[in-house]
């Protein structure tokens, strides 16, 4: 072993024989163990190489044996210190060399000095189970700042409402905001009125909290008004640490009507109908285009601009005219996206609307999955234990929501229930602990791990626990 791998304790038990392995030491913590960590687990690596606060810490098992026969059985993740790996003798090598990886996550973990604990269990026909077990200790440094946002999030600011949609003069008017908060823990302050036309607010990263839901709404309360339109610019300061912020701005349109004039825009329209894909399963040879169509809420309406830029961002913008003949209010837009990568892509519409001069802004989240032909085909999905035991089904189930589900443990234990896509990936962890004999209720509402809305699909919630692994199919039905 290298000199800079740090001190790990090797227990080999058998009933054939004892494995001798003597104490390795060293001075510094493990980024890397070099062949043999054990005698049929020849390495371990952790990603990142130096894990820090910011991310989840990985930690990746290997091994190979020239010349024989090992296949791996079983891996339990018992908890964010313990790991379990069973291998057993095979007869059915095609190669001279067989060889096996499989990754942990270990998830988010606190700065300072942790150990990881591998056991494997080596099974061989004939012979009693060989127990091997080593402890690693590794460094999870400090992050030199909290979490970024991801690449791409839901929007800060969803929903901007006036209430009463149309108020007479005199009447008390309401903006209400609705939107999807920038961190899972987010301190939501100085929310304020400036005055009759300006409001604002401030969205805080902070460590910790109580509450970790996504969605956040304000009510801000305006005041009445003389009849007419009035723009209320809204401005929201997102701070993401002590040296970085950002500021986003939006308006909301008041129209305070004369009751004997009818309102300008009709509150009872939906906007946007549908969200399509052009070709529906894009592949990277084709061109993909975004298609959107609704409704507008006035009359003599047009489709002023269809643009896009290179953040993702998609806007249309709905312009009231006049003297038209067409009054179905029908309307429909299209962007070229071109080929793109294979992978998930995660876009935002952005519908305006402009009257008189104001615009107002609706926002919609387009998501979408581009595959590659060529590629070799994905691993099959997660098995189905016949048995279920523990798990049970979700519902609702397609659910947009939420869907809800039951753990039942004969007694309390550790597990880990997490959600999984067809390709085997992990889109989210639901809980990792312990948990109590009888029932407990789960939920998952459809997020990925950093806050983000998974696309519908076909997904995975596994029970993984000490000795089994439950698996249960459920289908999350798309964004409307």
């Amino acid at each position: 072993m290298k000199s800079h791998l740090a001190r790990g304790v090797l227990v080999a038990r058998g009933i054939a024989a004892a494995v001798g392995f003597a104490a390795l030491l060293s001075a510094g913590p493990a980024s890397a163990w070099e062949y043999p960590l054990l005698p049929h687990v020849n390495g371990l690596a952790f990603f990142p190489e130096t894990p820090t606060t910011e991310t989840h810490t990985f930690a990746q098992l290997s091994a190979y044996y020239p010349g024989q026969c090992w296949r791996l059985i079983d891996t339990v993740f018992v908890d964010s210190a313990h790991v379990r790996v069973t291998i057993s003798r095979s007869n059915d090598c095609t190669d001279t060399l067989s060889y096996w990886n499989h990754y942990f996550d270990l998830g988010f973990l606190a700065a300072g000095m942790h150990e990881l604990n591998v056991h494997c269990t080596v099974l061989e026909p004939g012979q009693p189970p060989v127990e091997e077990e080593i402890t690693v200790p590794f460094e999870v440094v400090q992050a030199p700042g909290p979490p970024p946002p991801p690449p791409y999030t839901l929007p800060l600011l969803e929903i901007i409402q006036v209430l009463p949609p149309h108020p007479l003069p005199g009447e008390p008017v309401t903006i209400r905001l609705q939107g999807f908060k920038p961190f899972t823990c987010t301190t939501i302050h100085d929310e304020a009125v400036l005055d009759q036309e300006n409001i604002q607010a401030s969205f805080t990263y902070a460590e910790t909290c109580a509450d970790t839901t996504q969605r956040w709404q304000r009510d801000f309360f305006m005041g009445s008004y003389a009849p007419g339109a009035y723009r209320v610019n809204i401005r929201l300061t997102v701070n993401h640490g002590t040296d970085s912020s950002s500021v986003q701005y939006h308006a909301a349109l008041i129209w305070v009507r004369d009751p004997s004039v009818p309102p300008p825009i009709d509150s009872s329209v939906t906007i946007l109908h549908a969200i399509e894909i052009d070709p529906p399963a894009p592949t990277i040879s084709d061109r993909v285009f975004v298609r959107a169509r609704g409704r507008m809420p006035f009359d003599c309406g047009f489709v002023q601009d269809a643009l896009m830029d290179s953040y993702g961002h998609l806007w249309v913008t709905l312009v009231r005219g006049t003297g038209c003949e067409d009054t179905s209010r029908a309307w429909s837009a299209s962007w070229d996206l071109g080929p793109l990568a294979a992978g998930d892509h995660a876009l935002e519409l952005d519908v305006r609307l402009r009257v008189n001069g104001i615009t107002t802004s609706h926002y919609y989240p387009v998501a979408f999955r581009v595959t590659d032909p060529d590629a070799p085909p994905p691993p099959p999905p997660p098995p189905v234990d016949s048995s279920q035991a523990g798990l049970s089904p979700s519902h609702p189930n397609p659910f947009r929501d939420q869907t809800n589900f039951e753990v039942s443990l004969e007694e309390s234990q550790v597990v880990e229930l997490a959600v999984f896509d067809l390709l085997g990936r992990r889109v989210n962890t639901i809980h990792r602990g312990m948990l109590p004999s009888g029932k407990s209720l789960m939920a998952w509402d459809g997020r990925r791990s950093d806050g983000s809305r998974a696309p519908g699909g076909i997904y995975f919630y596994r029970l993984t626990r000490p000795g089994s692994i439950v698996n249960r199919r459920v289908v999350l039905l798309a964004s409307p």
